[in-house]
């Protein structure tokens, strides 16, 4: 039997996407509006300053970057496209993703009325407007918002093949997943399950496919055009997968984002670690490819060893991806909340507890019309895979919201329908299931107050960059320090930060509770021996600066650090073979070549000496200390034969 609201072939519901569009609009500005008052408003933290600091390169003319993609690189492109037609401030690029957030909730209902027809559209269009994840990350400087509307534009594309396929559609589709691929490379886990449903429906399948692969084809050609010239390799999007599937992997996972280099997740570091651990335990130069392969095999290998391990992970990581916790990598849901009463609401009445059991309430609904949605329960199935298979972020797992958001309406709705009918058994069946999914799904899993913690100190960071906001980051650190007073990385943060403040005595209280609470805390030692340094206390400095070396003999900054101060000592010879140390582990590390050429002029070797500055000003061409440097051996060199004429 078929149900009102149900059917596919119902004229197309302009007026619903219209007051979709509406509500997803004014819903993003109200947002928009309470949080901008925010002393983080304008902040570009984490990912984000990366993507800025990218785009405004695309924007001023380096359409090229110097090595094969390791992050995505449609996000970047498109935000120097916003850059260049308007202009680069934080509200201009929270406005246009809210924007893209709107297209993402009209997408969602087109998808939901090809699937189960215009009463459902509605619900799903305003659930998703409502959804307070979504709302929360489409605002941030990140390429949530539009991986979320290129995910609703596959979604809504699927609905478009299953009602009338044809070969412009394929190539659509094709073009939408190229897209999607290089916003988020897990999209590519889309290709198989598509190509099996061109081999088991009827239809021109040939046409189709060839459709289909050429739409892929021009969306991956610039990329691995881009790889080929700049690194030599063909690289299809990007060589980040072995490294990220490794952090999802590793015998210490806990199934979140957790850097390569211990305390060191910023993504300006990311590329550079990983080649350089993975040359390191190589012993000799690699591609682009072959630091993505040593990090799969190192995960492949931790796998291999103990399996039960990794299975109970999967496991973990499988119950964080329908938990309703959202798990942030740089920003929390719950600060921003703090400003938006919007999004306070909103976050306890729309979120994923909520959509996953009316989503599987919905599947036992439209159960009897499996044949044609098994397309949607698939890729679901398919991006929740994708995302166990590296590990569990708030960011990560949103696109998985826009496959559950139309079957999530059209339980709501087919319900209706059949209690109206009086088929009370298998709404009754659906609600039990849904009841189990609650219960699972709302479940506690993470510390309450962690997501918190973390994105104070990410916000005290970027602020105590700022001269102006330093009281401000202070207070931030506190905020942090108050919620847990226990955690090693915001003591270790908040010690540096004083340390540069000239409060020594404070930085070295709270660097010292850092080691106590961690006392492998590798960056936390090295600070604390920077802060033994500005209280001229040498013998102690030296002592951290060591530990830092014992336990990660490639730290650069250490090496660099001790050879200061043994340079200091006269020791020129140690001193010297750590700045070789140094450069040997970061090539570009411009104050260990700078300091080298020091203690090489100290020794007479003045050629050297100037090779070395020479280094340091092409890595840093404004750094003054070191063109003086050069400026005086070159005196020096060029007065050498007057002196030899006396």
């Amino acid at each position: 039997m078929t149900h009102e609201g149900l059917t596919p072939d119902s004229p197309q519901p302009w007026r619903v996407y219209a007051l979709v569009a509406f509500a997803a609009l004014l819903v993003r500005a109200i947002y928009l509006w309470q949080i901008y008052p925010a002393p983080f408003f304008d902040l570009r933290m984490g990912d984000g300053a990366v993507y800025h600091a990218w785009a405004t390169r695309i924007a001023n003319g380096a359409w090229f970057s110097d090595h094969v993609f390791y992050q995505a690189p449609l996000y970047p492109y498109v935000l120097a496209l916003v850059y260049v037609v308007f202009d680069d401030s934080v509200l201009t690029v929270r406005l246009v993703q809210a924007l893209m957030g709107t297209g993402a909730c009209v997408l969602i209902a087109a998808a939901t009325h090809a699937f189960f027809g215009p009463r459902a559209a509605l619900v799903a269009g305003l659930m998703l407007a409502l959804f307070a994840p979504a709302i929360f990350l489409e605002g941030l400087i990140q390429k949530t918002a539009l991986g979320g509307v290129l995910t609703a534009a596959f979604v809504a594309g699927l609905g478009m093949l299953t009602r009338r396929p044809s070969a412009p559609r394929w190539l659509v589709i094709g073009i939408v997943t190229g897209l999607l691929a290089l916003t988020r490379e897990n999209a590519l886990v889309f290709i198989p399950p598509l190509l099996l449903w061109l081999l088991v429906r009827g239809g021109r399948r040939l046409a189709w496919t060839a459709m289909f692969a050429l739409g892929l084809g021009l969306t991956f050609l610039p990329a691995v055009l881009h790889n080929r010239v700049v690194g030599g390799e063909y690289v299809l999007t990007t060589s980040q997968f072995g490294s990220n599937f490794y952090i999802g992997n590793n015998p210490d996972d806990d199934g979140t984002y957790s850097p390569l280099h211990f305390d060191r997740g910023d993504a300006l570091y990311e590329r550079s670690d990983a080649t350089r651990l993975a040359e390191q335990a190589l012993g000799r130069t690699l591609s682009s490819a072959e630091v993505s392969r040593y990090w799969r095999d190192r995960a492949l290998d931790a796998i291999g060893a103990q399996p039960l391990k990794w299975l109970r992970l999967v496991a973990w990581k499988l119950a964080l991806t329908f938990n309703a916790v959202e798990i942030p990598d740089t920003e929390a849901q719950e600060i921003y909340a703090d400003w938006s009463i919007l999004l306070r609401g909103l976050g306890v009445l729309a979120h994923f507890g909520v959509l996953m059991p009316l989503a599987a309430f919905g599947i036992v609904m439209s159960a009897a019309s499996w044949r044609r949605l098994w397309v949607i329960y698939l890729m679901a199935a398919c991006y929740a895979v994708s995302v166990v298979m590296f590990f569990v972020s708030a960011r990560y797992r949103l696109p998985l919201a826009m496959f559950l958001v139309p079957l999530a309406a059209a339980g709501l709705v087919q319900a209706s329908v059949r209690i109206r009918q009086h088929e009370y058994r298998r709404v009754a069946g659906g609600a039990l299931l849904a009841l189990a999914v609650a219960i699972g799904s709302n479940w506690p899993l993470v510390i309450h107050g962690s997501n918190r913690v973390l994105g104070y100190n990410n916000i005290a960071n970027v602020l105590s960059r700022d001269p102006e906001k330093k009281e401000l980051a202070i207070e931030y650190f506190h905020r942090a320090l108050t919620i847990d007073a226990a955690d090693s990385t915001t003591h270790k943060d908040y010690g540096k930060f004083l340390t540069s403040l000239g409060r020594t005595d404070e930085a070295i209280s709270h660097l010292l509770i850092a080691v106590r609470l961690q006392p492998d805390h590798l960056d936390a030692h090295y600070n604390l021996g920077v802060a033994f340094e500005r209280k001229k206390d040498r013998a102690a400095a030296e002592r951290q600066y060591r530990k830092s070396l014992q336990l990660d003999p490639s730290h650069a900054d250490a090496h660099n650090a001790l050879g200061a101060l043994l340079s200091g000592a006269n020791q020129l010879t140690q001193a010297i073979d750590h700045f070789k140390q140094a450069i040997r582990h970061e090539p570009g590390h411009a104050g260990a070549h700078n300091n080298l050429g020091v203690a090489l002029v100290r020794m007479d070797r003045l050629e050297e000496a100037a090779e070395h500055f020479r280094r340091a000003l092409k890595i840093r061409p404004r750094y003054t200390l070191a063109q003086r440097n050069l400026e005086q051996v070159l005196q020096a060199l060029a007065d050498q034969p007057a002196k030899g004429d006396h």
